[in-house]
């Protein structure tokens, strides 16, 4: 399937706003579309639906989570210093309260940890969920390109079965 003008735009806007995270207003001047045009397709193809997806996807989450615990951990190491400090000049009441700030550092590390594991960890999806989604994603194929999805038969039958093992 041939594409034309308007939907070679159409797809490059949205390429553009999705995974560039460019403005309307930015992809309106690079395209010589008008901004009126954009928003519409913007609405049609829920473009901001799916740039706040991958703006918040499971990547996104990974980074943001040993974002904070590289934070709690340098936090932690500035105590540290603190806490050899108080001990050497025996300010006990002092010491004290940066070992209740070190035991909540520690706590919060521990929860932002388990976080992480959970974000990393074995996708959870069952075989019938996901057989259900490739199948919606094949008859999406067909309807756009038979010819395309005749080509595929074969991919999709290995896929499906290399899956069924994993997830099975």
């Amino acid at each position: 399937m041939v594409m034309g003008k308007k939907d070679q735009e159409r797809s490059t806007g949205r390429h553009m706003f999705v995974e560039q995270l460019k403005s309307l207003t930015e992809i309106s001047k690079l395209l010589n579309v008008s901004i009126n045009t954009l928003s519409k397709w913007a609405n049609d193809d829920g473009w901001k639906a799916a740039r706040d997806a991958k703006l918040n996807g499971n990547d996104q989450a990974i980074r943001d989570t040993k974002q904070v615990l590289s934070d709690l951990a340098e936090q932690r190491i500035s105590l540290n210093a603190l806490q050899k400090e108080a001990t050497e000049k025996k300010d006990f009441e002092r010491l004290q309260e940066l070992n209740r700030q070190a035991a909540a550092l520690s706590d919060e590390s521990s929860k932002w940890n388990k976080n992480l594991q959970m974000l990393q960890g074995p996708k959870n999806v069952s075989l019938a969920a996901y057989l259900d989604i490739m199948d919606d994603i094949f008859n999406s194929l067909r309807a756009f390109d038979q010819k395309l999805y005749l080509k595929t038969l074969d991919f999709q039958e290995q896929h499906i079965r290399a899956t069924s093992k994993k997830l099975g």
